[in-house]
């Protein structure tokens, strides 16, 4: 391994500062640290009211998250019945040419009505998206 080489700077002796220069750096030093300080506590309770209130933002955007997901849509119930209907059917008639046109209408008509629910849903969720941006 290398060896460091430990470099020696000269000490030099502390320099005489007459006490009407020390006095007036003093004041300066004062001045500053007291400028500095107050500058810091301003920050700080800036720092602080902002976080307070990014906190609450957040936690009544994780409320309202929480409610949105709980809202009842019915479109299980919507598939419910469907499947109902569709198992109440005996397997001998759905044979039928005529009853399977009149199945598919079905599903067509219950896909548009799942599609009109989303479409609603998303458009409720862009206006209060748009209203929270807003609300920034």
């Amino acid at each position: 391994e290398e060896e460091e080489e430990v470099v020696a700077f000269p000490v030099e002796e502390p320099l005489e500062i007459p006490p009407t220069a020390a006095l007036a750096l003093y004041g300066e030093w004062d001045g500053v640290e007291t400028r500095f300080e107050s500058a810091m506590r301003g920050l700080m309770r800036r720092l602080r009211a902002l976080e307070k209130g990014a906190v609450g933002s957040i936690a009544q955007r994780l409320k309202d998250f929480i409610t949105q997901l709980k809202q009842q849509d019915n479109k299980d119930g919507l598939l419910q019945a469907f499947q109902t209907e569709f198992n109440a059917l005996p397997d001998a008639i759905r044979d039928d040419p005529a009853t399977q046109a009149e199945l598919r209408e079905r599903a067509d008509d219950v896909m548009h009505r799942l599609w009109e629910m989303s479409d609603a849903s998303r458009e409720e969720a862009e206006a209060e998206r748009a209203g929270s941006m807003a609300g920034r």
